[in-house]
């Protein structure tokens, strides 16, 4: 057992959807969002100890050892008696942007960990345990396209829409969802805006049909609080972009393209920019993260 590991990728996902319904007495909130796994992914290594240990070995130095998520998602499955594992986490999703690369981990690491314990766990299990960590965790357990409800936990699976060619850029600035989400408590005047849901999606929709589903109700606040991100919303739109919008509560903006022609030039001249930036593809089946 101390010599058995496993390699497994870490997706990012974007938010194509995201409406609030409402604040809820544990601190969370309420929502409508339709989730889309994208290929940009992190790879993580599962190495099995014999000592029953559990630590953390991450690329980016800024991320903590002991309260990522990756490391909770471990304790959360070990016993007393078990081995224990070393967890390398190669980072290419950043950090404070919206894209879900921490409660991705925590997912990967829940379903590694399920396997390399023999823990016999039921996917199910595993969400359930997963929806304890962070509302984002389940569905990275669940489809690559998704529709969810409550705090992000009650998943529906939605058709996929085909591959699509996205362009990320993130500004040189992390984002506090917790923060968002007070922010947008605090300007909240109207809350007939909440009763405002989109219906589920149902069946496949095309590129030019999916850019007229975009909405995010965070958003604005989140362009206010960083007037930076406003600017890279127009700087992708005026490079051909047929939708842009931020991912979740940011600071990610992503562009969707029609092809990889158009990708790849919006790419050279937005990567000039002070700002990581990164190509990828929408994610139609689970196969292609194996």
């Amino acid at each position: 057992m101390a010599r058995e590991f496993i390699k497994a990728l870490s997706p990012a996902k974007i938010n194509l959807v995201l409406k609030i319904r409402s604040r809820r007495k544990d601190g969370y909130h309420n929502l409508a969002t339709l989730y889309q796994m994208v290929d940009l992914c992190d790879l993580m290594t599962f190495q099995a100890e014999p000592n029953g240990r559990i630590r953390v070995i991450c690329s980016d130095k800024s991320i903590p050892q002991y309260k990522n998520l990756a490391y909770l998602a471990a304790k959360s499955l070990w016993r007393p008696g078990m081995p224990g594992v070393t967890i390398t986490i190669e980072k290419k999703i950043p950090s404070g942007a919206g894209l879900g690369g921490g409660s991705s981990n925590a997912a990967t690491a829940l379903s590694a960990l399920n396997r390399l314990w023999k823990r016999s766990l039921s996917n199910a299990a595993l969400r359930n345990i997963g929806a304890k960590l962070g509302a984002d965790v389940p569905f990275f357990l669940y489809a690559p396209t998704a529709w969810a409800t409550g705090i992000g936990e009650r998943l529906s699976r939605v058709p996929s829409s085909g591959r699509h060619y996205l362009l990320l850029v993130k500004p040189r600035l992390k984002v506090s969802t917790a923060h968002i989400y007070k922010l947008f408590d605090r300007q909240l005047t109207n809350p007939r805006r909440l009763d405002k849901i989109p219906p589920r999606p149902k069946r496949v929709y095309l590129l030019n049909e999916m850019v007229y589903m975009l909405v995010n109700d965070l958003g604005p606040v989140v362009e206010r609080q960083h007037p930076v991100i406003g600017i890279i919303k127009r700087r992708i739109a005026a490079m051909g972009s047929m939708g842009v919008m931020v991912s979740g509560s940011g600071s990610a903006v992503f562009g969707l393209f029609e092809n990889k022609r158009g990708l790849q030039s919006a790419y050279r001249n937005i990567s000039r920019g002070p700002w990581w930036c990164a190509t990828a593809r929408t994610v139609h089946s689970m196969e292609q993260l194996r």
